[in-house]
Protein backbone atom coordinates (compact mmCIF):
# COMPACT_ATOMS: atom_id res chain seq x y z
CA UNK A 1 0.00 0.00 0.00
CA UNK A 2 1.41 3.49 -0.67
CA UNK A 3 -0.85 6.84 0.43
CA UNK A 4 0.04 10.06 -0.95
CA UNK A 5 -1.05 13.45 0.73
CA UNK A 6 -2.08 16.18 -1.49
CA UNK A 7 -3.41 19.65 -0.23
CA UNK A 8 -7.08 19.01 0.42
CA UNK A 9 -6.89 14.88 -0.22
CA UNK A 10 -4.35 12.21 -0.51
CA UNK A 11 -4.63 9.42 -2.74
CA UNK A 12 -4.31 5.54 -1.11
CA UNK A 13 -3.25 2.77 -3.39
CA UNK A 14 -4.35 -0.69 -1.60
CA UNK A 15 -3.96 -4.23 -2.56
CA UNK A 16 -7.23 -6.65 -2.00
CA UNK A 17 -6.61 -9.74 -1.50
CA UNK A 18 -7.48 -12.25 -3.74
CA UNK A 19 -8.23 -9.11 -6.45
CA UNK A 20 -5.36 -8.90 -8.93
CA UNK A 21 -5.25 -5.29 -9.91
CA UNK A 22 -5.01 -2.40 -7.35
CA UNK A 23 -7.52 -0.02 -5.66
CA UNK A 24 -7.31 3.77 -5.71
CA UNK A 25 -9.03 5.40 -3.29
CA UNK A 26 -9.49 9.30 -1.99
CA UNK A 27 -8.72 9.81 1.26
CA UNK A 28 -8.79 12.75 3.89
CA UNK A 29 -5.71 14.74 3.95
CA UNK A 30 -4.25 13.63 7.31
CA UNK A 31 -4.39 9.96 6.35
CA UNK A 32 -1.16 8.46 6.95
CA UNK A 33 -1.05 4.86 6.47
CA UNK A 34 2.16 2.61 6.78
CA UNK A 35 2.85 -0.12 3.84
CA UNK A 36 1.00 -3.30 5.40
CA UNK A 37 -1.45 -1.65 7.07
CA UNK A 38 -5.25 -3.23 6.98
CA UNK A 39 -7.27 -0.61 6.59
CA UNK A 40 -11.09 -1.05 5.91
CA UNK A 41 -12.98 0.79 2.72
CA UNK A 42 -16.57 1.76 2.23
CA UNK A 43 -17.66 2.76 -1.14
CA UNK A 44 -19.40 6.51 -1.85
CA UNK A 45 -18.68 8.60 -4.43
CA UNK A 46 -17.46 5.25 -7.57
CA UNK A 47 -15.55 5.76 -10.24
CA UNK A 48 -15.02 2.47 -12.40
CA UNK A 49 -12.90 2.66 -15.56
CA UNK A 50 -12.03 -0.01 -18.56
CA UNK A 51 -8.25 -1.51 -17.69
CA UNK A 52 -7.51 -1.37 -21.34
CA UNK A 53 -8.73 1.57 -22.88
CA UNK A 54 -9.55 3.59 -19.81
CA UNK A 55 -13.12 4.44 -20.53
CA UNK A 56 -15.72 5.32 -18.00
CA UNK A 57 -18.09 2.07 -17.27
CA UNK A 58 -21.37 2.80 -15.92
Amino acid sequence: MAHEPLLESGIATLALDGVERHLVVLTGPEGRLGHDERVRVAAGLTHVFDAETGDTLR
